[in-house]
């Protein structure tokens, strides 16, 4: 089971559509995962994530974006915890963006990460929507190499005030046999300035 820093696995799970949030507006997400590792014969659960995700639009196309995650390893009484900043883009707004955060976990010791991310965002009505992404992780403080994630979820609820996101995701290393699987649920609330 490689990425495994200090034997936990990297929040990978993406709980957001690909639209930004325009001049002032916020979002907060609270968020709860559990991650699996899946090889041919078994499925064990390896850890449980929970925390949030803060997002404040700069412009109308421009977020910053912060993340926190308490990582509770299983059989483990440590927990470590993640912080994530950086700025998401609307390439082609609602519909497509791209994400560049920088993590850091804190615990017995510190690691760095690099997540380039895809967001794309498909409305199905006013109420519903598919969010999927495509993230390539790049390790800042060890020399493991990089991993990459794929997550579909939907959104439900009325996207100006509230949405419900489960999710699911898969993260791959090319020199693990198996893969990293993640079931997540989250609940986002919006506030748009004035």
């Amino acid at each position: 089971m490689a990425l495994v820093v200090l034997a936990c696995v990297a929040p990978f799970s993406e709980m957001q559509s690909a639209g930004t949030l325009g001049s002032n507006n916020q979002e907060l997400t609270g968020l709860y995962s559990g991650i699996y590792w899946n090889d041919d014969s078994t499925r064990t659960k390896i850890q449980t994530d929970v925390g949030f995700l803060a997002g404040f639009g700069l412009t109308q196309r421009l977020d910053l974006r912060f993340r926190w995650e308490m990582i509770q390893i299983e059989g483990n009484n440590r927990a470590d915890d993640i912080f994530s900043l950086g700025p998401k883009y609307g390439v082609i707004p609602h519909y497509l963006s791209v994400f560049l955060p920088v993590g850091f976990l804190v615990g017995n010791s510190n690691s760095g990460e690099f997540h380039p991310t895809l967001l794309a965002t498909v409305p199905i009505t006013p109420w519903f929507e598919v969010n999927s992404s495509l993230k390539y992780i790049i390790y800042l403080s060890t020399a493991e190499g990089p991993v990459y994630a794929a997550n579909l979820g939907l959104a439900l609820g009325n996207f100006k005030r509230w949405a419900l996101r489960p999710e699911v995701g898969v993260l791959l290393n090319p020199g693990d046999p198996g893969q990293y699987f993640h079931y997540s649920i989250g609940l986002t609330f919006r506030r748009f300035g004035h």
